[in-house]
């Protein structure tokens, strides 16, 4: 694309006096690169006046699909003798070329014609490039439905969108005609001005990155962008690794608001066949990693937190710590501490517990407010005795493994105090109740995980039989055994060596206090991929032979027959 152009030039453009080309296609399929054009409509419009109109058929290749051909009319008699798509782009080109672009849901469009500009001339459409769909939602943003056939009656326009790249196009720019005194009113007057108000700033910074997707696959997988120093700023997993990752790069996909969009100097891509694989890979990426971009609650700055109570002491109180003590007792793991701490305090309050954790000497000889209030019991005052307090501390730490006395104390504090004006007590008898929904939930999962002496995932892919080793609730290793490689008549020691390496039958014991955030991540992803999926599961046993002969057998039967793989991320 000739250097003129450049999107700074093009943001100048005015809407009034400017030159705008609004263009619509039509497709074979939804996927740029995977699926075709089949036409390209265009109109040009200078002086807010319509002064030029294209319409070009495009052979695809291929047979049309039948609901394509239902949906446009389009069919592959029609398409004998059209041009290919690079004769279609070079005449678009020479139509459009100095113009603003205005499009109807601009990501759709965009991604074709840059996927195809980039094959033709090896850079994609010019920028910047204003989508009606975005600005109706800013000008009118009451209206339930955007699509082109709601505002042209919105707007009494006389063409009726009908999927027909031409008329389509005639419809974007008419509506298109009928928002420049909207914008013009709201104090916008260039194509720039307008592009940044329906939230398409930068295009150009991001189009110039859809050349790093030109080579991604279309396969689910795991995706890592990099900054030009080559740290990590993002990961991510995907269905699709090339649709999802050239989101990143289109205004307003949902996608391209990520700030490591505008960063990325290389993508790098893992290709799996398992939903189970991409999940637990992208768990282990972002612990390695710790990507700036990639969301707080994946990344885990720190392992979870206990309840802990110090029983070597007197007068012991309750408190959520994120480091396990060497003393005491405590319960746990939870992966909020902002939960736990909601619990903790409320535990300490029904059961008549110290709510402070100084010593009873320091105590003594300062202010407290919970003394104040009455809400402690006291020892520092002599008000409690040794005996007493620690029938307390055992009925509170029962609440961890029978909660229903404790639940009903709250749920007794929310009904009598929900009843009148002012419900400040009910709201945090709602927010105890919630704090202990979600630790007892924790502790439970983290608990059944980790019961189990180990097994063995077994999941098929296309290519690929994947075993995910699990030992004490988190994954211990990936084998993926590729059925073109793969030798029957060999697995048998190879699985052999593999469970007695990898997942020991010995009585190994875990504290699941002291998982790290990583293998507690994988605990619930592993376990909610269980609920979910209810995948091929083989238990270990004590018998290394007989684990050994299980898992060959299911093996075995996934090689001699390849069932339709449910893989995805």
């Amino acid at each position: 694309v000739p250097r003129t152009l450049e999107s700074p030039m093009l943001s100048a453009v005015p809407l009034k006096g400017g030159t705008f080309v609004a263009v619509d296609i039509e497709t074979t399929g939804s996927r740029p690169g995977m699926h075709r054009v089949i036409e390209i409509g265009a109109v040009r419009i200078e002086n807010g006046r319509q002064t030029g109109l294209l319409e070009l058929l495009v052979d695809p290749g291929a047979s049309v699909p039948a609901m394509i051909s239902i949906l446009t009319g389009i069919t592959d008699a029609d398409l004998v003798g059209a041009p290919d798509i690079a004769d279609a782009m070079r005449r678009f080109r020479e139509f459009a070329e100095g113009c603003v672009l205005v499009a109807h849901n601009h990501r759709f469009d965009l991604g074709f014609l840059d996927w195809e500009a980039q094959q033709v001339w090896g850079e994609p459409i010019w920028r910047p490039v204003l989508d009606t769909l975005a600005l109706a939602g800013r000008l009118h943003p009451d209206t339930d439905r955007l699509n082109l056939r709601t505002l042209a009656t919105h707007y009494g326009l006389d063409v009726v969108p009908n999927h027909r790249a031409g008329p389509d196009a005639i419809a974007t720019a008419e509506v298109f005609l009928r928002m420049v005194p909207e914008l013009e009113a709201r104090g916008l007057s260039t194509a720039g001005e307008v592009a940044a108000f329906c939230g398409m700033p930068s295009q150009r910074i991001l189009s110039d990155r859809l050349a790093l997707t030109t080579d991604l696959p279309d396969a689910p997988g795991v995706y890592v962008f990099r900054d030009s120093a080559g740290k990590v700023l993002h990961v991510g997993r995907a269905k699709n690794l090339r649709v999802r990752v050239r989101n990143y790069f289109y205004s307003g996909s949902g996608h391209a608001g990520h700030p490591a969009s505008a960063r990325v100097a290389r993508i790098a891509t893992v290709a799996t066949e398992s939903e189970l694989d991409a999940l637990l890979l992208e768990c282990r990426l972002i612990s390695r990693h710790r990507p700036a971009y990639t969301k707080r609650v994946l990344r885990g700055d720190g392992g979870g937190c206990v309840i802990f109570v110090d029983t070597a002491v007197a007068f012991p109180s309750l408190v959520a710590r994120k480091k396990l003590p060497r003393r005491g007792t405590s319960i746990g793991p939870f992966t909020s501490l902002g939960a736990a701490r909601v619990l903790a305090d409320e535990i300490a309050r029904v059961y008549g517990l110290r709510r402070c954790s100084r010593r009873l000497s320091q105590a003594l000889h300062r202010d407290c407010v919970f003394r104040g209030n009455g809400s402690c019991p006291q020892p520092c005052l002599d008000l409690v005795t040794r005996s007493d307090y620690a029938e307390r501390v055992k009925r509170a730490l029962a609440t961890f493994t029978d909660p229903e006395s404790f639940r009903a104390e709250v749920l007794g504090r929310q009904l009598t105090d929900g009843d009148g004006p002012n419900d400040g007590d009910s709201t945090v008898a709602r927010d105890v109740l919630r704090a202990l929904e979600r630790c007892m939930s924790t502790l439970k999962t983290v608990q059944l995980a980790c019961a189990p002496k180990g097994s063995v995932i077994i999941e098929s892919g296309p290519t690929t039989i994947i075993l995910h080793l699990i030992r004490h609730g988190y994954l211990r290793g990936t084998f993926r055994l590729k059925r073109a490689d793969l030798k029957l008549s060999l697995l048998p020691e190879r699985i052999d060596r593999l469970v007695r390496r990898v997942l020991p039958t010995d009585d190994v014991s875990c504290d699941p206090r002291t998982y790290s955030a990583r293998q507690l991540r994988e605990v619930f992803i592993i376990e909610a991929y269980r609920r979910q999926r209810v995948p091929l599961e083989i238990e270990l046993s004590e018998d290394v032979a007989d684990t050994t002969e299980r898992i060959c057998r299911a093996i075995s039967r996934l090689a001699k027959a390849p069932r339709k793989s449910r893989a995805g991320a």
